[in-house]
């Protein structure tokens, strides 16, 4: 069989490339990208598989092209994202030309620039637009036309349709995760270890302005399969699994299947999640607390209700307190994400976003700075009135701000984001809490996390993204 690696370049800092998504690791964690672990569960029946995650696993370029060497792919499927586009796609030129590789690229930045990227760099092979699609194996092999895949073919010309589908339900088998450095994963969401992530579906219907997932199809994965994995995650001796899901919740009916699916496929098996605020309530976390469930992500975004209506959130301020009101008596720990910097925001909005920060006291709190990434309503607009330099495409939520729209400056909102920081972590009972919560981890992980939420307490820009030594 044709032989094909599965790539996460390396990376000067640690990058999260991830379900079309990427920032800078703000203190050491990270896990398997969902989008190499679905890929490798379609198609290791038609190649020879490898993987390789440089970032995982810390290895400079040169010895993860002693690696590929070794292994002599005739593809190359490679994960570029939005905080390393540049060295992404230098490592990408360099391999294809080394090992006369067809290199194939799929990652955010490409989803709705895909034949840009193919008519700039001629050593681009191929985009793949959904990584879920059923039938991309084929396509891959034989080169051959068909939806979520862009090409070059034998005359160089770029064959394929620049838009994302998702036909009924999908299925990606399990993937061969025996591959993948699953010992060198770790993240605070996860209390146990080895952890998988698993995708039950793809894309969200809310649509928020500075989300590339809103611009994505939402389709549903297949039961059985989903349940196929959980059986083998069950034999396999995971502890943990992260749904990679935008939005976990969005059918209720489809959650209480799921749950139902976990308890009998997997039972004991921890597990954590996204929600959208306005779709949950108390009935439904009991029985997702019943089946492993111990932590939800929610993306609050704002404190203000004028800044979550600009941008099509969908929620307000008092949903967001009923749902994490929910969530502590569920016994439920919340990851709380909040934005700083968006157009229309004013320093008052930022203050009222820390505010509600403090008020809602989730588990962890993820301070970020609005990032135009490419593909979003948000860069269509930043582009549009100049509020970002024309020749950037790296875009960092974890690091410093870019967008200069003539209300906030960049350094008004980065000092915003460091302050927060300080302001959530260094409170007393805080420290308290996140001191006995650790003690329930191993030696090893209880000097992780807490060297974890206290470097985020002392974050500043020249702490962000460095290597974690642990």
């Amino acid at each position: 069989m044709p032989r094909l690696l599965l790539l996460n370049p390396p990376s000067e800092r640690m990058a999260i490339r991830d379900n079309y998504y990427g920032c800078s690791s703000k203190a050491g964690y990270y896990w398997p990208p969902i989008d190499l672990l679905a890929l490798s569960g379609k198609l290791r029946r038609y190649f020879t598989l490898s993987v390789i995650d440089a970032v995982a696993q810390g290895l400079p370029p040169g010895k993860c092209m002693s690696l590929i060497k070794d292994f002599e792919p005739d593809i190359i499927v490679m994960l570029a994202g939005p905080v390393t586009l540049k060295s992404d796609l230098e490592f990408a030129s360099r391999a294809g030309a080394v090992f006369k590789s067809r290199v194939f690229l799929s990652g955010g930045p490409l989803l709705f620039h895909g034949k840009e990227f193919l008519d700039r760099y001629d050593f681009i092979d191929g985009v793949i637009l959904n990584f879920a699609d059923n039938n991309l194996a084929e396509h891959i092999l034989r080169a051959e036309e068909g939806y979520n895949l862009l090409y070059r073919g034998a005359g160089g010309d770029i064959r394929g349709e620049e838009k994302i589908r998702c036909r009924g339900d999908f299925s990606y088998g399990v993937p061969a995760y025996e591959l993948f450095p699953l010992k060198r994963y770790r993240t605070p969401l996860a209390w146990k270890k080895p952890l998988a992530c698993v995708k039950s579906s793809f894309g969200c219907p809310v649509g928020c302005g500075f989300c590339l997932y809103g611009r994505l199809p939402y389709a549903a994965r297949s039961l059985d399969d989903l349940f196929a994995e959980f059986r083998y995650l069950k034999r396999a001796g995971i502890k943990e699994i992260m749904f990679s899901d935008p939005n976990f919740t969005v059918n209720r009916a489809r959650v209480e299947a799921i749950c139902e699916g976990i308890s009998r496929n997997c039972k004991g098996i921890r597990w954590s999640a996204a929600a959208h605020a306005a779709s949950i309530d108390r009935g439904l976390l009991r029985v997702m607390k019943s089946a492993g469930c111990h932590l939800l992500e929610i993306g609050v975004e704002s404190g203000s209700d004028r800044i979550l209506q600009l941008y099509g959130k969908r929620s307000d301020r008092s949903t967001v307190e009923k749902a994490f009101d929910a969530c502590k008596l569920e016994g439920i720990d919340v990851l709380g994400y909040f934005i700083f910097g968006l157009p229309g925001e004013s320093a008052l909005d930022m203050r009222a976003t820390l505010d509600l920060a403090l008020e809602l006291d989730p588990y962890i709190a993820s301070f970020s700075v609005a990032c135009p990434f490419l593909g979003t309503p948000l860069e269509d607009e930043c582009r549009r009135k100049g509020w970002i330099d024309p020749e950037t495409e790296e875009f960092d939520s974890s690091g410093k701000a870019s967008i200069n729209c003539g209300g906030l400056s960049p350094a008004e909102v980065n000092k915003m984001k460091e302050y927060a920081y300080r302001k959530f972590y260094l409170r007393p009972g805080k420290i308290l809490k996140i001191a006995l919560q650790s003690l329930k981890r191993t030696p090893l992980d209880f000097l992780y996390y807490l060297w974890y939420f206290f470097s985020r307490a002392a974050m500043t820009g020249r702490f962000a993204g460095r290597r974690s030594v642990l």
